[in-house]
């Protein structure tokens, strides 16, 4: 897989977006392969302390306070083959690899995406009230 960028979002959520980089650390077994990169914003003094305790915790994770949504999130993207959208929430509960979901995307040039969290248990659609 070449270039894989991992962008977790996050705003006024240190304590959950703690949890969501070590959860990521813990159940991907590649986790090196992406180049992690948080983008946060606050509302107010006290948690931008917080999220720079994060950042000197996670040192391999590039932390970038939000300026401009559009143009910093542009930024991070330059030179991505692949990229992985995470929000502060998110917790990986299962072992999981990037090589697997690179290489699933390589074999489906005509997917826009690839979900960690829908698949063969995604059995019914409730807009359409009917099992898919």
């Amino acid at each position: 897989m070449n270039s894989l960028v991992a962008i977790l979002f996050s705003k006024d959520r240190p304590l959950q977006l703690d949890a969501a980089l070590r959860s990521f650390r813990l159940q991907c077994r590649d986790a090196a392969r992406a180049s992690a990169h948080v983008l946060y914003t606050v509302s107010g003094p006290g948690l931008e302390t917080l999220y720079q305790q994060l950042q000197s915790e996670h040192p391999g994770v590039r932390f970038v306070r939000e300026q401009q949504f559009k143009a910093d999130l542009l930024r991070l993207l330059e030179g991505a083959e692949f990229v992985l959208f995470v929000v502060d929430d998110t917790l990986f509960v299962r072992p999981f690899a990037l090589a697997g979901v690179g290489a699933a995307l390589d074999r489906h040039p005509e997917a826009l995406g690839f979900s960690l969290r829908l698949g063969r248990n995604t059995t019914y659609c409730y807009t359409r009230d009917r099992a898919q």
